[in-house]
């Protein structure tokens, strides 16, 4: 494999190297940013651990780059990324998955041992069910552990959210445990790996997530930039729609992980495209229901973008330029419905 893939290691390795002069570069410049009084050092905490973050990302792109690779060498990567993972991690996202954050760890690394001892089958069984049970025992503390917190307003949603996952995880693997016990191994091997695989996949993808939106602020309060878009208000027009943007492909990256990890990815996006390429027909007029789905996703995001941009111009950048009186309300007015005719447009071509 590495033979094969030469040429392609050598690439990443330059960009690695590449990758932590920026870190430190970004370090610097954070450092100054709060100094100035443009940042606060909360906002940007990710930049003030840049080799965490640069162990983090790099190792997020070596597991993508690697996928097919040796599953041994995956493992040992994952197993090193965890510490700086911690690291990066909110006080606020620590505060609220609490102490799973280090003893899936913990569980992860007894996991890789007990697969060590699949070569006897008794002892293996025994080893994996002993992890499911002291996982069930641990995710029923934690159960328990958020029904007693008493959280903040902001962070009762993320309890509630966090408290639905652990419910789920905890019948997963009372599912794995009768199934060991019940003698289908391979079952039981691959449910346990994969709740503390999706478990890790959550935490790492925010933690590189959270080292993205710190360099982001660092480019988007560059002086030639922050003079328009900087802005008093907690949050603007353009932070809110990354914010939400973010949210979104976070999501819908974790979930692509954790259905890779029960091993049923494929079978989920080969029914999406049998379903989505079934055939309506009316007289002479044949569509098909990803074309219709397809219509409505990109008339969603002509809305949703044309939307954005007026706010943008409306709220953050217009009212910063000196216009004459009802310039600024004609100018977001007109690039509103100029984007919204462009993206109805390409929702017909679609």
């Amino acid at each position: 494999y590495d033979a094969v893939h030469i040429k392609r290691t050598r690439v990443f390795i330059a960009c690695c190297i590449l990758l932590l002069a920026v870190m430190l570069w970004l370090r610097y410049r954070a450092g100054r940013m709060v100094a100035a009084g443009k940042a606060t050092a909360t906002s940007l905490h990710a930049l003030f651990r840049p080799l965490a973050g640069w162990l983090v990302l790099g190792a997020l792109g070596w597991v993508l780059l690697n996928a097919q690779g040796p599953v041994i060498r995956q493992q040992v990567v994952v197993a090193l990324a965890w510490v700086p993972v911690l690291r990066l991690l909110p006080r606020r996202v620590l505060h609220v998955v609490g102490p799973w954050a280090y003893l899936s760890a913990v569980f992860y690394l007894l996991n890789v041992v007990t697969s060590l001892l699949a070569v006897n089958q008794f002892w293996y069984r025994i080893a994996l069910l002993a992890i499911d049970i002291l996982m069930l025992l641990t995710l029923g503390w934690l159960i328990h552990r958020t029904r007693q917190a008493d959280p903040g307003v902001e962070q009762s949603r993320q309890l509630r959210a966090f408290r639905v996952l652990l419910v789920v995880a905890a019948a997963v693997l009372l599912a794995a445990a009768g199934s060991n016990v019940l003698g289908n191994v391979s079952f039981a091997a691959m449910v346990t790996s994969a709740v503390l695989d999706s478990s890790y996949a959550a935490l790492v993808i925010y933690a590189g997530a959270t080292v993205l939106v710190a360099c982001s602020r660092v480019a988007l309060l560059k002086p030639t930039v922050s003079r328009l878009i900087e802005t008093t208000r907690p949050a603007g027009a353009l932070i809110q729609a990354g914010a939400r943007v973010g949210r979104i492909l976070m999501v819908g990256a974790w979930l692509a992980a954790t259905l890779n990890a029960f091993r049923v990815y494929r079978p989920v996006v080969d029914l999406f495209r049998s379903v989505l390429s079934h055939d309506f027909t009316l007289g002479k007029l044949s569509i098909s229901l990803g074309s219709i789905v397809a219509f409505s996703g990109a008339a969603w995001l002509a809305f949703w973008l044309a939307r954005t941009i007026r706010t943008l111009l409306a709220e953050d950048i217009l009212p910063r330029l000196s216009l004459p009186r009802g310039v600024d309300n004609s100018i977001s007015t007109l690039s509103y419905y100029t984007i919204l005719f462009l993206g109805l447009l390409a929702a017909l071509a679609v």
